[in-house]
């Protein structure tokens, strides 16, 4: 060991007596200032902008590990830019200069060379990792409440891949005798190796063997906070493998190896770490640290509940219509990273399964650009194999995908099937920012499998709010459009609907919906609600102003009134009919909805137009909670101008019954407007309108459905130096000052060693 040292000491004065090494500590010091400054714009452009959704998880993520912009981001990507220089001397100067021949014939190992001279860059990636720490500690300085362990585990992240890089770098090293070539050889493999994740898509043997390769993609989870023992392993194995490669290539100076014999050693060694590696990876042997705040890379308790009640094989099969946009993601080329979607789940059920099918059928036309909707079937077809270079063979046609299972509910979008135990749950992709479906959706459609849906049952036939259409005063957009994220089928809702003219409740009706009826029903279909009310039914009834008629037969033996007239706000641009209901702080201080709490809190809002006030009153069946207010000051009820206007609290109300019996709730609504597709498209500040009948159902059907993800509120939600002069002058020290004085150090290090 003492030797080993020595070797090291001895090459890391070496380095710092030549100008490389101080060049290299200087760029990379104004790199990391700059890179942190256009991170610390970023987060100035959220909070000026008013639009926080990149915040959250928080600031501290948003500036060091946003996958796009953060800093580490950048950072990783530029790393090996740096390595060949460091690298491309640590053996060639010794072949070029002679001095091989002397280590050599000296008592100095081969493996004490090597690794003394490892030892040495190692040292030296620590010294380069300071300026890491120095950003964290201005970091501290900036952001309120700093999540320093998410830091932490991005600087670990880029030690272990520098080292990793440095490994490469001596091998390529002790290949020539020129140090220039070295280093062109080594920028160029290490390009690869940042690159090769993207290359062989579509053959799986190829695929999966670059991605094996491809460092920066195990360095990602570890940019985001979640530290494996998988990545911690495949990097030291890397970097042994090549160290390995490098000790035998010293060591086959020393004497004559046939070069078969060396094909050999070389391929033995390789295949012992892939075979190593492999093993570390498995997903029974996996350990995981999140080092994040919050813990959002780990699933939260409610998910965990339900995967702990998996205990045999289940398989998520994914059914791919290659015409539609969304299918893009899980092409034959795109395997591999649409699986990594699925990781956090495979933590906990190794056993999960992923296969797919693709097939082409017709698409919408709104989901149809660059002019393929004036082609026919075939011809989009031609034209998608041919962009995508995909194999023609391995997609079946409309009709073989039929006999399979029917998609027609699905539009011609992408949808995935877990299977568990003869029972099957659908969880889809969607037309938003994320595209696949969070934890949210994912664990509603695992939990299907053991929980029964709740069934939400619309009437019809006397022209209510339809749910199969999409006109802008219908209701399917939030309800039951496939590729709408909160929309409740795929948030764990079963959905369908009746014509109690003719047909009985259904049984199984967990929730009724009545919306809006334009008729009156008659004494019959009256009979058949009131009875399934009064026999302890859940419901959701809504209604506007000019039909309020048709629904008081069913409201009033609640004891639930609509006033008369419309609602009326001074709300600054627009009309007075424009109603702004907030979330009331009854509904925060009772356990219904964690989520209705969030929106309270957070002073969220609720808008629709020609809206009723209601009024209600306990009754000996049902106590009343009222669940959207508005401002008593600001709204008034007016009839007539000959009647003084009547202020107005409540626009929504909930009725309970809670015995030990019977656990029954009624939500009235006096508008209807509020879940339609105009209301929900308006686009009003703040406004959660779309969020809403979701959480309202979770709230009638027993809290089963949604999935209720309860994590701590990220902390670092605020940033200090907002004065302009005090983020210039920081960027001033970190990318020009600080760089100087070590600058100005090494030329005065240099310059004493040349005059001694």
């Amino acid at each position: 060991m003492k030797t080993i040292r020595r070797i090291a000491r001895f090459e890391l004065s070496t380095m710092f007596y030549s100008p490389i090494a101080w060049l290299v500590l200087v760029i990379f010091m104004v790199g990391c200032g700059y890179y942190y400054n256009a991170s610390i714009d970023i987060l100035k452009f959220y909070f000026t902008s008013g639009d926080t959704r990149g915040l959250s998880q928080g600031a501290t993520f948003s500036i060091f590990s946003a996958p796009n912009y953060g800093f580490f981001a950048q950072l990783f990507s530029n790393a090996f830019l740096l390595v060949p220089l460091l690298t491309m001397g640590l053996i060639s100067k010794e072949i070029s200069s002679g001095t091989i021949k002397l280590v050599l014939s000296s008592p100095i190992t081969s493996l004490q060379l090597v690794l003394g001279k490892f030892l040495a860059i190692l040292t030296y990636i620590a010294i380069l990792s300071i300026p890491l720490f120095l950003i964290m500690i201005v970091s501290g300085m900036q952001i309120v409440a700093v999540d320093y362990k998410l830091i932490l585990a991005g600087i670990f992240g880029f030690f272990l891949l520098t080292a990793t890089y440095s490994a490469v770098g001596l091998f390529i090293s002790s290949l020539t005798s020129y140090q220039v070539v070295a280093a062109v050889i080594t920028l160029t493999f290490l390009g690869l190796l940042n690159f090769i994740g993207q290359l062989g898509r579509g053959i799986p043997f190829i695929e999966d063997l670059n991605y094996w390769l491809s460092l920066p993609t195990r360095s990602q989870q570890m940019v985001s906070g979640l530290i494996s023992t998988k990545d911690i392993s495949y990097f030291i194995i890397i970097t042994i493998m090549f160290l390995a490669f490098t000790v035998f290539r010293i060591s086959s100076a020393r004497k004559t190896i046939a070069l078969s014999k060396k094909i050999g050693n070389y391929t033995l060694l390789f295949g012992a770490a892939v075979l190593l590696a492999y093993t570390t990876s498995l997903p029974k042997l996996t350990g995981y640290y999140d080092a994040s705040r919050t813990k959002f890379n780990t699933l939260s308790k409610a998910s965990e509940a339900v995967l702990k009640k998996i205990d045999g094989e289940i398989t998520l099969t994914s059914y791919a219509n290659v015409l539609h946009p969304l299918s893009t993601n899980s092409l034959p080329d795109r395997v591999k990273e649409d699986m990594n979607y699925f990781q956090n789940y495979l933590r906990y059920i190794p056993q999960l399964k992923m296969d797919y099918v693709y097939y082409y059928d017709k698409v919408s036309n709104t989901y149809i650009s660059g002019g393929a909707d004036n082609l026919n079937i075939e011809e989009q077809l031609n034209r998608t194999v041919e962009l995508n270079e995909l194999d023609k063979n391995l997609i079946l046609s409309p009709e073989e995908i039929k006999k399979k299972i029917d998609l027609k509910s699905d539009q011609g979008s992408i949808v995935r099937k877990f299977s568990y135990k003869g029972k099957e749950s659908s969880v889809r992709m969607f037309f938003d920012i994320l595209q696949y479906p969070s934890e949210y959706e994912t664990t509603a459609a695992l939990k299907r499998l053991f929980v029964d849906a709740p069934k939400v049952v619309f009437a019809t036939g006397h022209g209510e709010r339809d749910i199969h259409k999409g006109m802008e005063k219908d209701y399917r957009q939030v309800f039951n459009k496939s590729t709408t994220r909160n929309s409740l089928i795929n948030q764990g809702f079963e959905l369908d609907v009746v014509n109690l003219k003719y047909d009985d409740m259904p049984k199984d009706t967990d929730v009724l919906v009545i919306a809006d009826p334009k008729k009156s029903y008659s004494e019959n279909v009256i009979h058949k609600i009131n009875n399934y009310i009064a026999n302890g039914g859940n419901a959701l009834i809504l209604t506007e102003p000019n039909n309020r008629a048709h629904i008081m037969p069913i409201t009033e033996p609640l004891g639930v009134t609509f006033m008369n007239g419309i609602l009326q706000q001074n709300n600054k641009d627009v009309e007075p009919e424009f109603i702004v209901s907030n979330l009331a702080k009854a509904s925060s201080d009772n356990e219904f909805s964690n989520k209705l709490s969030f929106f309270h809190e957070q002073e969220l809002l609720v808008t629709a137009p020609t809206v009723m006030g209601i009024r209600f009153e306990d009754t000996k069946d049902f106590e009343s909670v009222p669940l959207l207010t508005t401002s008593k000051a600001n709204t008034k009820n007016a009839i007539t101008d000959s009647i003084p206007a009547i202020p107005v609290d409540a626009t929504t109300a909930m009725l309970l019954k809670n015995t030990k019996k019977e656990n029954q709730r009624i939500i009235v609504m006096g508008d209807a407007d509020v879940f339609s597709l105009r209301e929900i498209s308006r686009g009003y500040a703040k406004s959660v309108n779309a969020a809403i009948p979701l959480e309202f159902l979770g709230i009638i059907t027993g809290g089963e459905y949604p999935i209720e993800i309860i994590r701590d509120e990220p902390k670092d939600m605020d940033y200090k130096m907002k004065d302009i002069k005090d983020r210039s002058l920081v960027e001033f020290i970190l990318t020009v000052i600080l760089p100087l004085i070590v600058l100005a150090f090494s030329a005065f290090i240099l310059i004493r060693r040349k005059s001694n």
